[in-house]
């Protein structure tokens, strides 16, 4: 089983020997846990994994902050920098905002149509 240790600086997961997917699955779970501003260092074996952290860090929630590789040893500092919860409502409001700006409310004048 693959358990992730804090180093002084970082969260340290080594997923050497597994084969896709299971080093994003074990980044992924590990990266959930963190906290805002937390790094992650990754270590795997795996040659897949690099377009798999490139697909990662393309949610605003992450910041590959280096990658290397050494041998056929890969590894990736990964920072999280806002929390999934707290985007999603940045998104929403951003997006009512944008769907109002092109649908304004409608206003009712408060008439009664006398019949």
């Amino acid at each position: 089983m693959i358990q992730a240790t804090k180093t002084l600086d970082a969260h340290y997961v080594d997923t050497k020997g597994l084969h896709c997917p299971l080093p994003i699955i074990h980044c992924k779970a590990t990266l959930n846990k963190l906290n805002v501003g937390d790094t992650l260092l990754l270590r795997a074996s795996d040659a897949d994994i690099s377009s798999e952290i490139e697909l990662l860090v393309k949610n605003p929630e992450y910041i590959l902050l280096k990658s290397w590789h050494e041998k056929d040893i890969y590894f990736f500092r990964i920072e999280k920098t806002i929390v999934r919860k707290k985007l999603a409502q940045t998104q929403s409001f951003s997006f009512l905002n944008l769907l109002q700006s092109f649908f304004p409310p409608q206003r009712t004048l408060g008439l009664v149509n006398d019949i």
